[in-house]
């Protein structure tokens, strides 16, 4: 669903910030 209005490449490094920042907020 999310590759629909961005790519794959873009997805991951999101996916990747946000996964640090749960872990700083956790």
């Amino acid at each position: 669903a999310s590759s629909l209005y961005k790519p794959p490449d873009l997805n991951r490094n999101v996916t990747e910030i946000f996964g640090k920042l749960i872990n700083i907020y956790r």
